[in-house]
């Protein structure tokens, strides 16, 4: 029985996808110890002093264990619309996640008001929290989920274990409802900046307008249409960011700007080397040997490659 499982356990360890994963959950675990010991702090600190230090340590952590991936920044027009589509929808969300609570059974949940005035709080929550959440969440547990599991199961994953920090359960809710959303757009576009644009924006209205939102801006039908056309231009923005080098650039984790250069580098260099070795016509119309194809290059000069 040993000897059978043996191979089947050298097969696992030698797997990169499964040297992602681990390591995806040690950064994930580590980044929830750092959250634990700041709620620790709370009777010390204070709460926006307490969440200031936690989140900062875990976005820290998140940017310094971030691989380069050699990336051209997000338009600001892609965060722009991503942060107005996340702070419009949240009148939609709130209906939305009430009515999914109520159809489970939660119990009803106390109000809370809008946030005060704290700084900390203000840049603990707008900046930080969604800084170090979509880096740990979306761009580093989602693909190595999906590398093993597939994109449905990734995305339920990744969005639970998002959610299940926030504790509170009509919390944890909602967290896991708009993680879903966000997985989902991540897997379309495959950029950060918008999802840490649009958690933004909703982590503010939440602090503008409280739980449930007072005296909101938009009614519910109006803040999901308004929402809606917000993040659809923010992905067709996002999208188009990547259309390059889409096939390539995606399978070896380069920007498309820099696949194409290494592919147009990589095409000098062969048809080089293939005319040092090979020699070149310089005669316009001149046919190969039979069952040998043609290939032409620059100008006049056709190569023969048999």
């Amino acid at each position: 029985m040993t000897g059978e499982l043996v191979p089947d356990l050298r097969r696992v360890r030698a797997d990169p996808r499964h040297d992602a994963l681990v390591h995806s959950l040690g950064v994930m675990l580590l980044a929830w110890t750092l959250l634990a010991l700041g709620a620790l702090l709370v009777p010390w600190l204070g709460r926006a002093s307490a969440l200031f230090v936690s989140f900062a340590s875990a976005a820290g952590l998140m940017l310094a264990v971030r691989p380069a991936r050699g990336e051209r920044a997000a338009r600001p027009r892609v965060v722009v619309s991503a942060f107005l589509a996340g702070f419009a929808s949240y009148p939609a969300w709130v209906v939305g996640i009430a009515v999914i609570g109520i159809g489970l059974g939660l119990p009803a949940r106390l109000p809370e008001p809008p946030g005060g005035g704290s700084p900390l709080l203000w840049a603990a929550v707008l900046l930080l929290a969604p800084l170090f959440e979509e880096l740990l969440y979306r761009e580093r547990l989602l693909p190595a989920f999906r590398a093993r599991l597939g994109t449905p199961i990734a995305i339920a994953f990744s969005s639970l274990l998002f959610a299940l920090p926030h504790l509170e359960p009509w919390n944890v809710l909602g967290a896991f409802v708009v993680g879903l959303m966000l997985g989902a757009a991540y897997t379309r576009t495959r950029c950060t900046a918008l999802c840490i644009a649009f958690h933004a924006g909703l982590n503010s209205a939440c602090l503008v307008s409280g739980v449930p939102p007072v005296d909101p801006v938009l009614e519910p039908v109006t803040s999901a249409i308004a929402g809606s056309v917000l993040l659809m231009l923010s992905l067709r923005w996002a999208r188009g960011r990547r259309q390059g080098g889409r096939g390539v650039a995606a399978s070896i984790g380069m920007a498309p700007d820099r696949a194409n250069g290494s592919l147009r580098r990589a095409r000098r260099t062969r048809n080089r080397i293939d005319g040092e070795r090979l020699g070149v016509v310089r005669q316009r119309g001149l046919e190969p040997p039979r069952g040998c194809p043609r290939q032409p290059l620059k100008g006049k000069q056709k190569r023969v490659t048999c």
